[in-house]
């Protein structure tokens, strides 16, 4: 079935891991009930995503190292019956709750179901919830438009508490009878051992991951294929995975439609590739025209909020969110251009673009950057005017010692936005 670490997990286990959930009190009766899972273990976490799948029920996925009042909290604001906390034994009744047939939490209308809270790095956090079937079409189409070899072996360093690691890393790859590697995201040396040691590895992981596998793989170890998604992958990471790896690819969604695109080699860090076999996304027609990516999905009309548009090749070509986007005096400032640019400077190791206001313009361009010592303010716009329009150099920087995250460990502009409002 899959590997967690170097531990190897085979059908069998599996399956007694399923009967003892057939006897448990309350996952035994799992048809139109959902259940929130707080799970660190991977394999336990899968196992228990799976039986409820196939069972009718419903699954709630909480990160594994969540405190246990606020798991709860989370399991309540979802409508769940319980919650299962770090392992199956450990079962929780949520109070006070209706069951899940009679909630009206996730907009899946009445149907079994995934449920994930969105990442909140452009406002609160959303409960969004998409049916088995939604994710057995997109399964499907994932692996018709990834076309792996046979000969490769996953490798999934993302977590599988979120549905790339979970679907795309974990259940894609055995819907297309390849068994996944599963290695806990805490210990970057155990995975770039198990990368070594597999040689067709086709890596799941999101670009802070792969930006800690190159800066720790020795100076000569090559990369088979690299996957990427969740944030933009920074032009200067994105140049040396190139460099060190057959091919570097990228996939592109949202929570409410999972993964909409795929990239088998990508042509820049900006590109996304061609849409899955059953979406249909449109986008501006050339670079100097970016347009909003809207998905749609049979009925269903999904507005993403970024912008893009689609290149010659036919890929589409990702610029950033059109509400990050930074307009001076009716010209637009993309800020991952920006921070693309800052990122390239020595001494640089980390940076975020956003939008500030200014008296006059109304709006200006900011930067936070992270730097070694004695790189100071006035260093960073000089290089930024070697490489940048005017009107795309940031008008006030600030040397920090690290950028603020919000509790998914993704930068968010629009809190940085919101703290400055305030002063």
């Amino acid at each position: 079935m899959l590997t967690a670490g170097r531990e190897h997990i085979g059908r069998l286990a599996f399956e007694r891991r399923w009967s003892s959930y057939r006897s448990h009190e309350a996952l035994g009766s799992p048809a139109g009930r959902r259940f929130a899972l707080c799970v660190k273990d991977p394999a336990e976490l899968v196992a228990i995503v799976m039986y409820l799948r196939e069972t009718d029920g419903s699954a709630l996925l909480l990160h594994g190292g969540m405190p246990l009042e606020t798991a709860l909290s989370h399991a309540r604001r979802a409508g769940c019956c319980g919650l299962v906390y770090e392992e199956a034994e450990t079962y929780l009744s949520v109070e006070g709750i209706m069951g899940y047939a009679e909630s009206n939490h996730g907009g899946c209308g009445g149907k079994p179901s995934l449920f994930q809270y969105s990442s909140g790095t452009t406002g609160e956090p959303k409960l969004i919830g998409r049916s088995w079937e939604e994710i057995s079409a997109e399964l499907a189409a994932y692996n018709e438009a990834l076309q792996a070899d046979p000969s490769w072996k996953p490798v999934v360093l993302a977590s599988v508490s979120h549905s790339y690691g979970l679907l795309c890393g974990v259940l894609a790859s055995l819907a297309r009878g390849s068994e996944p590697t599963v290695v806990p995201n805490t210990n970057p040396k155990l995975a770039l051992g198990i990368i070594r040691d597999t040689p067709a590895h086709l890596v799941y992981a999101v670009p802070l991951q792969l930006h800690l596998l190159a800066s720790l793989a020795a100076g000569g170890q090559r990369f088979h294929r690299l996957m990427t998604s969740g944030a933009p992958l920074p032009a200067p990471l994105w140049e040396q995975l190139v460099q060190r790896s057959d091919a570097v690819l990228q996939q592109y969604g949202c929570s409410e439609a999972g993964c909409l695109t795929i990239s088998r080699g990508m042509l820049a860090p900006g590109d996304i590739g061609q849409p899955l076999p059953h979406v249909q996304l449109t986008a501006g027609p050339q670079s100097d025209s970016p347009g909003e990516l809207i998905a749609d999905i049979g009925s269903r009309i999904i507005r993403t909020g970024d912008v893009g548009y689609r290149n010659e090749q036919g890929h589409i070509m990702l610029m950033g969110r059109a509400d990050d986007v930074i307009n001076i005096g009716g010209l637009m400032v993309y800020p991952t251009e920006v921070e693309d640019t800052l990122l390239r400077m020595k001494g640089v190791r980390e940076a975020v673009v956003y939008r500030g206001r200014h008296p006059v313009m109304g709006e200006m361009v900011k930067a936070q950057v992270a730097a070694d010592p004695g790189v100071t303010p006035e260093m960073i716009r000089a290089w930024c005017l070697q490489q940048l329009a005017p009107y795309q150099v940031p008008g006030a920087v600030a040397c920090v010692s690290s950028i603020e995250k919000n509790g998914n460990g993704k930068v968010s502009r629009k809190l940085l936005e919101a703290k400055e409002a305030a002063l």
